[in-house]
Order: C-alpha cells, then sequence, then structure tokens
C-alpha cells in the first residue's frame, strides 16, 4: 500500500533499491542515499546531492511515482511546502523545487504519498500548521498537476506526520495518519471527511513512520517511532480485528533518534521489515528478523566527517555577496576580489572586495563586463585582465591599494586588442609582461590560435604568435573551426621555457629564443582535458635545489568533445608530466576517488593540492551531479585522501583560492547557466580548514622584510625558530572556470634557525618564481602552517 517515509524501496535493479532522501543538516538540500540490492554484502553507496539551494530545509518526504518510476520529494522550507523531482529514472537530474501555490506557515515533518484516486493516482500531503491542527494538500496527476488545499483538520500542536492509503473503507480506500503531538501518537483516518483524533501510543519524540504490511488475511498496520530516553518503538495493529488495540511498544536500539523510517522489503525470501533512523550524526539500518528480532544498528551513513585531524572542517561563513563570485582573485591586501554579473542579467556587471577577517564585502562594481576574462597580478601586485564577455578586447587593471578599476592608455585612449579574446589564459613571465592565449568572439565561432605579449609599463601589446596546430586535438564540434582549447593550461616553467597545455597535448615555448620547440607531448587519455569538459591542472610545488617541474592534469569530460552533453560522464584518472627528466612523457599517476569534470585545485602550503567540487557528469555550463567530497593529492606519495564535503553544490562558474590563514575560499555557482535544481545564484562563502590546522600549534612569523631580491638569503623572526620544518612562497591564486592562472607553490631552503629566527634562501631568479607578491608560510615540523605575510619578490 501507498505510504509516506524518506525511506522506500524502488524499482531500479532487479531487486529494488533502497531509497534514502534526507535533508543536509548543514548547507541546504535533500541528499538521496541508495543500497544496491542486487550487489553481494547491500552496499550503500555515498550520498548524492539531489539539490542544495536552502540552508533551513525542515524536513523532507519521498515517494516513487508509480507511473515513471521517478522519485518526488515534498519538503518543508521557510514555513512553506515545496515539490520537487527527478527528470527521469535514468538521467539523475532533478528539477528545481517548486513552493505550493497557496502560502500557508508549515512546520515539522510532512507526509506524502502517491493515492489511488484517479487514473495517474493523485499526490497526496499532510502537514503539521504553525497555528495548531493538520492541513491536507492533494495534486490533480489526471489534468492540471496543480496543487490543491489546504483542508484543515484536528487540533493541538502537531510536529510529524505519517500517512498511507489503506484497503479499508469505501473504495479506493481511506487515508490513515499517525500524528505526533508532544510526546503521543494520534491517529486519523480520511473516508470522505477526517475522523480522530484517538491516541495510539505515548513516551514518543521524532518523526513516526506508519506503513500497511502482509501479515494476516487484512494486512496488519505497522508503526516505528523514536521513543524518550532513545532507542526506536514498533507497534502493530491486527487488521483482521480493527477492534483489537495497538499493540506495542517493542523497543530496539539506543541512540537518541530524531526520525524513523519503515518499510517491508521482498529481501530474504520473507517479507523483512526494514527501519532506518537518524541519530544527530549518523543513520542507522535495522531489520527484522524471521523469529521478530530486531538486529541492528548497522551505520549506513556519517553526516559530517568525526575528526577535523583526518577530514579537515567546512563551514558557511558569509551568506550574500551581492552577486556571484565567477571569478576569484586573491590581493596583496588580503582581501578577495570577486567578480561575475547580475543574478540574471549578464551585461550587468558586479564585483565586490571580501574581507575574511572581518567577513564583510564592499561593493567594486566595474563600467565594463569582465566575467569569462583572463586574469593574473602583474608586479607591482596590481590584477591585470584580459577581455571578458561583452568586453572581448578591453584591457583592464584592477588595483588594490586604491580599490579601484582602471585601463591601460595608449595616447590618452583606452588600449584594445586587434582580436576578441573571450576566455583567454593570461600568465606573468619572469621579465613581468604577460602572456595572453587563446581566446574568441563568441562560443562556437573561431578561436584565436596565438598569443601575445602584455607590457605594463609603458602599456603596450605585441604582435601576435601563432601556437603550431595541432596540439593533437583540434577544437571539436559543435565549433566547426580547428583550434587550441579555450582557457589553456599555461605555466612558467623553471629555466626559461612556457608550457602550453590544450585538449589532449602540452608544448613548449622558449622565451630566450622566441620559439616553439618541436613536437608535442600527448596525454595518454584520448579524450581532452580541456574547456568544454574541463578538467583541471596544477604545477607541482617547485623545491630547491633543482626545482623539477611537474604538471597534473585530472578528470574532465568522458567523451570526445564533439559527442559531450549535459549528461556525459566525468572521469577521475589523472596524468603527470615530468619536466625534469631528458624526454619528458605523460603518465598515468593514481585516479581521484570521485570522477569530476568543472573542478577547482588549490595548492596547500603543506605542498599538497586539494581537489574539489565539480560534477560528475556534463560539460561547461552543465553540470548535473554535483561532487560534495574533497581529496587531496599528494605529490610525493602521489596518492589521493579524501576529506570533508563542501556544503554547497560547485559546478560551473565556482571558484577557490588560498586564503593568507592557510584556509581555502570557495564560492560560486550562477543560476542562468545552470540546469535545474541548479538554477539559482550561490552567493554564499565557504571555507576550508585543511586537517593541518587541526594537528598541532601554528608557528608565528612576527616579522619579516617586505621586499625580497632573488637569491638573497633573509631571516623570518618567529618564537618557533626550533620548530619550523619548512618554509615557502605561494603565488596569490586568480581563478575562473577550472584554472587558477596564477597560483605557484616554491620551496624555499631554510638554511639556519635559533630560537628566535630563522634564516631562508630566496628562489634564486625569476623563472622559479616570477616576480610580484607571494604568501610567506613558515610550516612546524609536523607539516601546520602560520598565518602568511605577503612578501614581494623583486630583482
Amino acid at each position: 500500500m501507498p505510504h509516506s517515509s524518506f525511506f522506500l524501496q524502488g524499482t531500479r535493479g532487479n531487486l529494488g533499491h533502497f531509497e534514502l532522501v534526507f535533508p543536509r543538516p548543514t548547507g541546504g538540500g535533500v541528499c538521496l542515499l541508495t543500497r544496491n540490492n542486487d550487489s553481494p554484502g547491500f552496499p550503500w553507496g555515498p550520498p548524492h546531492l539531489l539539490f542544495g539551494s536552502a540552508e533551513d530545509i525542515i524536513s523532507a518526504r519521498a515517494l516513487e511515482n508509480r507511473a515513471t518510476a521517478k522519485l518526488e520529494v515534498v519538503g518543508i522550507q521557510n514555513g512553506r511546502l515545496f515539490h520537487t523531482s527527478g527528470s527521469d529514472a535514468s538521467d539523475g537530474r532533478w528539477f528545481q523545487p517548486k513552493f505550493f501555490a497557496k502560502t500557508v506557515d508549515v512546520e515539522g515533518h510532512p507526509a506524502f504519498i502517491q493515492g489511488l484516486y484517479g487514473i495517474n493516482g493523485n499526490f497526496e500531503v499532510v502537514a503539521p500548521l504553525r497555528g495548531g491542527g493538520l492541513g491536507h494538500w492533494w495534486r490533480d496527476n489526471d489534468t492540471d498537476f496543480e496543487w490543491r488545499g489546504p483542508n484543515p483538520f484536528g487540533e493541538g500542536s502537531y510536529e510529524a506526520v505519517s500517512m498511507i492509503q489503506s484497503n479499508f473503507g469505501p473504495a479506493p480506500g481511506n487515508f490513515e495518519i499517525v500524528a505526533r503531538r508532544g510526546n503521543s501518537l494520534d491517529f486519523y483516518f480520511f473516508d470522505g471527511q477526517w475522523v480522530g483524533p484517538l491516541e495510539i501510543a505515548s513516551g514518543v519524540s521524532g518523526a513516526p513512520c506508519l506503513m500497511q504490511g502482509f501479515t494476516g488475511v487484512t494486512g496488519n498496520f505497522e508503526l516505528a517511532a523514536p521513543m524518550e530516553g532513545g532507542g526506536l518503538g514498533y507497534w502493530f495493529r491486527d487488521n483482521d480485528d480493527p477492534s483489537l488495540p495497538w499493540i506495542g511498544p517493542v523497543r530496539f536500539g539506543e541512540a537518541d533518534y530524531s526520525a524513523a523510517g519503515l518499510l517491508v522489503s521482498n529481501l530474504g525470501g520473507f517479507s523483512n521489515m526494514e527501519v532506518a533512523a537518524f541519530t544527530g550524526e549518523e543513520i542507522h539500518h535495522f531489520f527484522r528478523d524471521e523469529a521478530g528480532a530486531w538486529q541492528g544498528p548497522t551505520i549506513i551513513h556519517h553526516l559530517p566527517p568525526l575528526d577535523p585531524a583526518m577530514h579537515g572542517r567546512t563551514s558557511i561563513v558569509a551568506g550574500d555577496a551581492g552577486h556571484v563570485g565567477i571569478h576569484a582573485v586573491l590581493l596583496r591586501s588580503g582581501k578577495v576580489l570577486l567578480f561575475g554579473y547580475a543574478d540574471t542579467n549578464d551585461v550587468d556587471p558586479k564585483a565586490s572586495l571580501f574581507d575574511p577577517a572581518a567577513l564583510t564585502f564592499k561593493a567594486v562594481h566595474p563600467h565594463h563586463v569582465f566575467f569569462c576574462a583572463g586574469h593574473c597580478s602583474l608586479a607591482d601586485g596590481r590584477i591585470f585582465l584580459a577581455a571578458g564577455h561583452h568586453e572581448r578586447r578591453m584591457l583592464s587593471y584592477f588595483d588594490p591599494e586604491s580599490e579601484a578599476w582602471s585601463h591601460p592608455k595608449q595616447n590618452g585612449q583606452e588600449m584594445l586588442m586587434e582580436v576578441d579574446r573571450w576566455y583567454p589564459t593570461c600568465t606573468t613571465l619572469p621579465d613581468g609582461r604577460v602572456m595572453i592565449f587563446s581566446g574568441n568572439a563568441a562560443f562556437a565561432t573561431k578561436v584565436e590560435n596565438n598569443f601575445q605579449y602584455f607590457t605594463a609599463d609603458p602599456p603596450s601589446l605585441s604582435p601576435m604568435v601563432p601556437v603550431p596546430l595541432p596540439l593533437s586535438a583540434a577544437f571539436a564540434p559543435p565549433n566547426p573551426n580547428p583550434g587550441m582549447a579555450l582557457y589553456p593550461f599555461v605555466y612558467v616553467l623553471p629555466g626559461g621555457k612556457v608550457l602550453v597545455y590544450s585538449h589532449r597535448a602540452a608544448k613548449l615555448y622558449d622565451l630566450a629564443t622566441d620559439s616553439w620547440e618541436p613536437g608535442e607531448m600527448e596525454i595518454n587519455s584520448s579524450l581532452s582535458r580541456s574547456y568544454v569538459g574541463a578538467g583541471t591542472s596544477v604545477l607541482l610545488p617547485l623545491r630547491p635545489p633543482d626545482y623539477a617541474a611537474r604538471v597534473l592534469v585530472t578528470g574532465g569530460g568522458g567523451v570526445p568533445l564533439s559527442e559531450i552533453d549535459t549528461l556525459s560522464p566525468a572521469r577521475e584518472d589523472a596524468e603527470i608530466l615530468d619536466l625534469s627528466v631528458d624526454t619528458p612523457a605523460w603518465r598515468f599517476t593514481s585516479s581521484m576517488s570521485f570522477p569530476r569534470v568543472l573542478a577547482d585545485s588549490v595548492l596547500l602550503p603543506d605542498g599538497k593540492v586539494l581537489v574539489l567540487g565539480g560534477s560528475a557528469s556534463g560539460r561547461s555550463d552543465a553540470g548535473t551531479s554535483p561532487v560534495l567530497e574533497m581529496e587531496i593529492f599528494d605529490p610525493e606519495t602521489e596518492t589521493w585522501s579524501i576529506v570533508n564535503r563542501k556544503l554547497l553544490p560547485h559546478m560551473y562558474h565556482s571558484t577557490a583560492v588560498l586564503l593568507p590563514d592557510a584556509t581555502v575560499l570557495m564560492t560560486g555557482k550562477d543560476g542562468i547557466f545552470q540546469f535545474e535544481p541548479y538554477q539559482y545564484p550561490e552567493r554564499r562563502i565557504e571555507i576550508f580548514e585543511p586537517p593541518y590546522l587541526f594537528q598541532g600549534p601554528r608557528p608565528v612569523i612576527n616579522s619579516v622584510q617586505q621586499v625580497i631580491g632573488y637569491g638573497q638569503e633573509f631571516a623570518v623572526e618567529t618564537d618557533d625558530g626550533f620548530a619550523i620544518g619548512s618554509a615557502c612562497l605561494i603565488r596569490p591564486g586568480a581563478t575562473t572556470h577550472s584554472f587558477n592562472m596564477d597560483q605557484r607553490y616554491v620551496a624555499l631552503e631554510i638554511r639556519e634557525a635559533s630560537a628566535d629566527r630563522v634564516a631562508v634562501a630566496a628562489p634564486p631568479d625569476s623563472t622559479i618564481a616570477p616576480p610580484g607578491y607571494y604568501l610567506l608560510f613558515i610550516l612546524s615540523h609536523q607539516g601546520v602552517p602560520g598565518v602568511a605575510r605577503f612578501v614581494r619578490l623583486h630583482a
């Protein structure tokens, strides 16, 4: 019989997978947890975020639509009922939640079933009303699919409801509900009008679950609910003689539960009863064996990670930047420049400065539309931008000191590039110039297969330098014109060469001779890792004495570019190119635990790489399955470890940068270029505190000189001198579209240590660390970083 719960047995697989829907305790949204009943051991998979736009979803209930075999969800947010569903049984996408038309304040746990009225079975919802009593809503699934109601009934303050449609009463059967009021359970039924209440149990807490099982001729009512003082209670009513009282409770379990879901499964050769129950931090599973004894609990999911020293900690620290941070740039002031456009108007530019220390925003809106630009830091700390969505030839500056925008000028006129460069990459060179690569006029038109130099003082642009094709993979359809990738991965290498990675291959450009080296270095994968099936990439840490360069590329689209679409699978494999050997060649390294497209990668002060966010399927502007788990790559062991989860979806137009306090800022995801249910602008700021911040005391820099010359030995004053195990310079991040164009990690040689200082050596030349501002970190022998100081490398 139809019943309401967050726990159900669906039709997927031969035996029907268990499906468990629950609101996330932090970050908002609703998750799905699935058990594969066709696999040995009945494994539970990781939670999958169905949608996540609200922080205060109180509850959610799910059912499987018998007409379409897809999940439907009803929940409560901000005192209002909403409904959403998956798009069909196979593609994994969900529609944007829609609120019921009539606004009535509700609270607690609703009940949701697909009843037997109508040809297609109407949806029925009962929920507690904030002013007391219960409300009944229904949706006509044969005609207009509009929600009607509520029909109020009952009295008293209810906190949770469960509902079934039974085989009692006139066809097609009564609605029957159990509702919790205080520590009591009340019973109602509907045979044309609501009748009740009848108190059937006491000493309960949390949300109950009612169903009609298969015991007896008529089918007994079965009921489970959390109990006061801990554990769960089980009751039944013998429906072959409805005059008999409810029998129970049979108590099982010990934890303090907030909600119970009950179902009768088809496993074990008999009608197993299965219960899923929520504690504060875990979801437990129980089942009743053939002897009638309850077995369990089995922990099927930990809600938050248990140990920050292993997993780190994630939190939402700021509620509204005023716009989406499609671009995020760390300034030498310690503030983060975020820019994009108004939520629903991509010709209305928006920008703000986020102060991580004060958790405040300041609007610094530009006069031009810069999103989808390229950017990097100049030697003097100003931010340089090239192109943008509607300003595809524009060049711009942002000054961290004046906190104002400006434009380079020639002869009193704003400089413009001679070609459109939408989606370019900007790279700061050892001599302070900037290389501007790629870009195009608009999507699916000619890609600029060239680069040019920008010089800031005085402002000038060089002639364009062609990039020899094919880079082993010309830009595939939907663009008919062959060319390099948009937002290619570009890195300055020690010694003065530049590596350019596009699609499936890398080439080297020699700055000393201003010429391309012959040949290409192809990855082993047959698939592109560049935009539009964007993977992510970093130049791994450069360490003295040889500063060997290695490049990591990971993830990306799992089908050819000509086939990639919203449902294309991502992939988890990764490759490394070691440029310190005589014949560099890509090789596979260990794979991520999760396939990702549209992810971000951030170099951490301990030399590891945080990879976060992205989608398990899709392409640029169309990720549909967000990956919440974050992973850390250790370049020394070439292994991955899973750390904490993100609280917010992080897909197209998301960003992440390292902050001076060694945490990672994560934000973004627009509402225009997404599919349901992610068509909302994500303006909140998340902070990830990596595990190293929970592994011991943090060293403190008391003072350090602000300008450092190449090859210079300089002192870092600290009371923790003998505790310092390593030091490094990290160039402030400038990230967009899954690539950080400016981050760079240079380890520093520690030459001497005393109680109150350490003497370290700056990198020997600007090919190892191009001129400009860097974060100086010192780390303890345990790998715990202190708060960084900004220093400027200057010839």
